[in-house]
């Protein structure tokens, strides 16, 4: 302890820590009465700090005085941290969750009860980083059921350059989703639900935003009968709607109450009534009755009068649909539809009868069909001729033929001619197409066949595969023959080195090229081959032949 009874006013320094007793004693030389009076002294060296200098909104932070007073100088610390003042008692330990973004100088200032002295002030030695992205969106507060809840982000980095990565959303029905936009969302419910939206930065700072949406429900609404029909002009439907709530019909023309449980609906044409409820909050639900009307028909044939040549179609169509019956049902595709398709050899006349479906209304109708005569033509018989034969066709023509087409032209001389003329140089079907002044048309046709004769066989007796382009193969060349059936050249040690069967005369590289197996038969050997040959003429007959033939190299 030390003490001073020299000086009336002293200055003393305490130790950096702790609590002391400072007594002050006074003493009357005269009478020698004494008197006393007593100050508690408390010193410290407090030091403030925060768990970190950046930390995400809403994430906790914790504020620390250090090397505090003692608690019994009944010190209060108040705290300055993200823009708000926390006075936190006698507790030198805050644990805050920051609610404002930004850089903030934060500071405590410790205060004593006691008067004439001066309150500590504290700061942390850098600004605190309160992060994380401005989480925000808005939505509807109040939907009925049959709509969708659309959403608009609004959410941002609060420092520029600290992006958002992640997004996630609760619709709170179990559904989730994780795009920054999402669809809309229709709730399969009416009911309360709280949407929270969580975005999260590239630093892991994930903050939420929320909002209440009420649902609706929306009233009921039944409708009978679903589909019902009318004859136009004839009958009235009856149509009812159950509901508690207001009703509307909808439309309310040609009913005779547009606000009624029930209703009759009298419409001049097939018409969908619509029963509208609405209830206490708005919301409507529709529920529909189909009113179908049949009208008279009115039915109308097309064509209703034509004529055609033998045999050529005639398609029908009906205007109106139904139960459809044609009769007769001669030359008809069909007597049960709208457009059948008549194929007349003669003249007729079709009735139909067409009625709907529900008994209101039946109608009739007639279609003629005229048939104009046909030409006729008689090609006349086949011919079989020598090779290089001139020929003359003579078909018997009826009396209103006024155009003649010949085909193939062939070596005929003409193809618009009645008696064309030719030389039988391969056998050819030739088909006459006649034709009247009315357009219809009439056919026949005559095959001229070159005679088949084994002189018509020609099969040479020598050839060069040399490769030079010219006679480089061994071929049956025919005239009258349409296929070569069998065609063999054997060596003269009687092995067989060519063999082909069914193919068409005439053509070089479909006979022999003097190759074995790909190879040269004899080397530059000229040798003497046998050959056998099987060929069908046009006319069906076949003729055998043989012979020899030379190779030369």
């Amino acid at each position: 302890a030390v003490k001073d009874s020299i000086n009336y006013n002293i200055t003393h320094t305490f130790l950096p820590s702790g609590t002391y007793t400072a007594t002050l004693m006074l003493r009357d030389s005269t009478t020698g009465c004494t008197d006393n009076t007593n100050s508690t002294i408390y010193t410290a060296r407090p030091s403030f700090s925060s768990t970190t200098g950046s930390v995400c909104k809403d994430s906790l932070i914790t504020y620390r005085v250090s090397n505090t007073y003692p608690a019994a100088g009944g010190f209060m610390y108040e705290f300055h941290v993200n823009g708000n003042t926390i006075n936190n008692g006698a507790d030198s330990v805050l644990n805050y969750y920051p609610a404002n973004h930004g850089s903030f100088t934060e500071y405590v200032v410790i205060n004593d009860n006691i008067s004439n002295t001066c309150s500590d002030t504290l700061y942390l030695p850098a600004t605190t980083k309160v992060k994380g992205p401005v989480t925000a969106f808005t939505a509807p507060a109040r939907l009925c059921a049959d709509k969708t809840v659309s959403f608009t982000n609004n959410s941002s980095p609060f420092f520029a350059n600290e992006n958002i990565v992640k997004w996630n959303w609760d619709f709170g029905d179990n559904k989730k989703d994780s795009v920054r936009n999402p669809a809309p969302h229709l709730y399969t419910s009416a009911g309360g639900y709280t949407i929270t939206l969580t975005a999260t930065d590239i630093n892991g700072c994930a903050l939420k935003a929320q909002q209440a949406v009420t649902i609706d429900p929306l009233p009921y609404i039944r409708v009978f009968p679903a589909v019902d029909t009318i004859c136009q002009s004839r009958d009235t439907a009856i149509l009812r709607a159950y509901t508690v709530d207001t009703l509307l019909w909808i439309p309310t023309s040609n009913i005779s109450c547009n606000n009624c449980d029930t209703i009759k609906a009298y419409p001049p044409a097939t018409t969908a009534y619509i029963a509208q409820a609405t209830n206490s909050f708005g919301c409507r639900s529709y529920d529909t009755s189909l009113v179908k009307v049949y009208a008279p028909l009115n039915l109308q044939v097309f064509p209703k009068d034509t004529t055609v040549c033998p045999r050529q179609p005639v398609p029908f169509n009906l205007n109106s649909a139904g139960i459809t019956t044609w009769s007769p049902a001669t030359y008809l595709n069909s007597t049960n539809i709208k457009n059948p398709i008549a194929i007349p050899d003669t003249a007729i006349t079709y009735t139909i009868i067409v009625k709907d479906s529900v008994g209101c209304y039946i109608d009739t109708a007639t279609a003629n069909i005229h048939v104009y005569p046909s030409p006729t033509v008689n090609a006349g018989a086949d011919k079989v001729l020598p090779y290089n034969t001139p020929f003359t066709i003579n078909p018997v023509y009826s009396a209103d033929a006024v155009s003649f087409l010949w085909s193939p032209p062939g070596n005929l001389t003409c193809t618009n001619c009645p008696a064309p003329s030719g030389v039988a140089l391969n056998s050819e079907a030739y088909i006459i197409q006649v034709t009247n002044p009315q357009g219809c048309k009439a056919k026949d046709n005559i095959t001229i066949f070159v005679a088949c004769e084994k002189s018509n066989l020609l099969i040479p007796n020598a050839f060069t595969p040399d490769k030079n382009g010219l006679n480089d193969y061994f071929y049956p060349i025919t005239r009258g023959y349409r296929t070569i059936k069998i065609f063999i050249i054997f060596n003269r040690l009687g092995n067989k080195v060519f063999e082909r069967k069914n193919f068409a005369p005439n053509i070089p590289t479909l006979g022999w090229d003097g190759n074995v197996n790909g190879s040269p038969s004899y080397g530059s050997v000229t040798e003497v081959f046998v050959w056998y040959l099987e060929a069908e003429c046009d006319q069906g007959q076949r003729v055998t032949t043989k012979g020899s033939v030379v190779l030369i190299r």
